[in-house]
């Protein structure tokens, strides 16, 4: 659970002002060091999500088990 939280304060204070600063300097051109720099946020910010996920699923599933 402290996991889950970190990563949402990581993502909600860090990842997204960080993509919405690169947001707000315009258009991405393609190749350029904008939309490099944009792509690889949106990498992180997916990887992050989808670590959140699957510690939800776990926690859920763990959860499950432990009615049964």
């Amino acid at each position: 659970m402290v996991a889950i939280l970190a990563i949402v304060v990581s993502m909600l204070f860090v990842v997204q002002p960080m993509m919405a600063d690169l947001k707000s300097q315009g258009p991405a051109i393609p190749g350029s060091d904008l939309a490099a720099a944009f792509g690889r946020l949106h990498g992180i910010s997916s990887g992050l999500y989808l670590v959140m996920s699957l510690l939800g699923l776990a926690l859920v599933a763990l959860g499950l088990r432990r009615r049964s």
